[in-house]
């Protein structure tokens, strides 16, 4: 009948068991939380590879366009997307209204 009374009590975790569960926290934490902090620097990288390649295809569209209509010399433009790149030797510009225009970025992007 003790021993009985003795089971029907114990309801919970011992010392043991909750120093473990802290424990594995512990270590899980500190594996994930560099990890959790590199996140800003892949997002920074990320953006700059997405405008380096909107800067490549834009430059290829404009020189396709340029070539078409034979604006290949020093100076001159060609109409994309409704927007007027400034092209020189049939390349974009490398101005606000050259390569920026054609590539859709502006001051905010």
């Amino acid at each position: 009948m003790i021993n009985e009374l003795k089971n029907s009590r114990q309801a919970g975790f011992t010392l043991v068991e909750l120093v473990i569960v802290i424990l594995i926290l512990g270590i899980l934490s500190a594996v994930a939380l560099p990890r959790f902090i590199n996140l800003g620097a892949d997002a920074r990288k990320a953006k700059a590879e997405g405008i380096y390649g909107a800067v490549r295809s834009a430059n290829q569209i404009v020189r396709a366009g340029a070539l078409i209509r034979g604006a290949t010399g020093a100076t001159g433009t060609v109409a994309v997307d409704g927007a007027t790149i400034d092209v020189v030797y049939g390349y974009p510009a490398a101005s606000a209204t050259g390569i920026v225009a054609a590539a859709g970025l502006d001051a905010t992007n």
